[in-house]
């Protein structure tokens, strides 16, 4: 296999973009995990930021949504120590953050809606009838995409759970 240099510095930066991505999430795991939620924070921060960089909006929901848990987690641990007002802005705080996941879910699925609508028109278009033998290329491509609401729907129903308990 010959790659031209051009071809193997993408694949280096991929690789180095794919090991900074583990350290980051590893590292905020393990911070949360000890409840040191503000070093937390600021991994998820730097793995928010690649995942902006390579437009990853499934990526950036699940940093959203951590995040969330991350400040809820850290009003929880603190809310024996604060006054009454404190502790209500960091509640505040984590429900902005699993908001915006839940806007994520939510602009994800209404893309995903429409990828499904469009296989329909084309398959409308066309005189194509669902389950026919010449509806297989369109049902090849509408089956992942059903599937991929269903799992939006439950990632969508998880953090709407998650803003609940703040």
């Amino acid at each position: 296999m010959d790659l031209s240099v051009n071809e193997f510095a993408q694949i280096s930066k991929l690789q180095s973009r794919i090991l900074s991505l583990y350290l980051a999430v590893r590292f905020s795991t393990n911070s949360y995990y000890n409840q040191d939620f503000n070093q937390a924070l600021q991994y998820l921060e730097e793995v928010e930021n690649m995942f902006k960089d390579m437009h990853q909006k499934a990526a950036i929901g699940v940093v959203l949504n951590n995040k969330g848990e991350i400040l809820r987690g850290d009003a929880n641990k603190n809310k024996t120590h604060r006054d009454k007002e404190v502790s209500r802005d960091a509640y505040s705080g984590a429900a902005r953050v699993i908001q915006q996941a839940i806007g994520n879910a939510e602009s994800q699925l209404v893309l995903n809606e429409k990828k499904i609508e469009a296989v329909d028109e084309r398959r409308k278009k066309k005189g194509i009838e669902p389950g026919s033998i010449q509806d297989r290329p369109y049902s090849d491509v509408e089956r992942p995409l059903r599937r991929r609401a269903l799992k939006l729907l439950s990632t969508l129903a998880s953090r709407q759970n998650n803003l609940c308990v703040c």
